[in-house]
């Protein structure tokens, strides 16, 4: 192959690369857009059943993930805010749910 052929070679598998690249880039951002809708909505569910251990763990993952999505805080501190007076959660399952979300931080990073 002459040099031109050699480069033009090089270019095009460079571009396609930096193609495949973007895309992956693309894909992962709409997964972790779903799993925060997701963890979201779960959460919503659990606040509203007043199952306070279990919405900690759903908020907790989601502000894990993102600080800044949504609500998440407010959301967090009422599942706070509904344990500590006297929510319906039971220890084991509160246990559970902080077990959940440390793994879940683990498999995030």
């Amino acid at each position: 192959m002459n040099d031109f052929v050699k480069t033009k070679f090089a270019i095009v598998s460079i571009l396609i690369f930096l193609a495949t690249f973007i895309i992956g880039l693309g894909v992962h951002r709409m997964c972790l857009e779903k799993q925060k809708a997701d963890l979201y909505a779960a959460g919503e569910v659990t606040l509203a059943a007043h199952r306070w251990a279990e919405a900690l763990a759903q908020f907790g993952m989601l502000s894990a993930l993102d600080p800044s999505y949504r609500d998440v805080g407010d959301r967090l501190n009422k599942a706070h805010s509904g344990h500590r007076t006297g929510g319906s959660a039971d220890l084991a399952r509160a246990v559970r749910a902080v077990h959940r979300l440390e793994d879940f931080v683990r498999l995030a990073r």
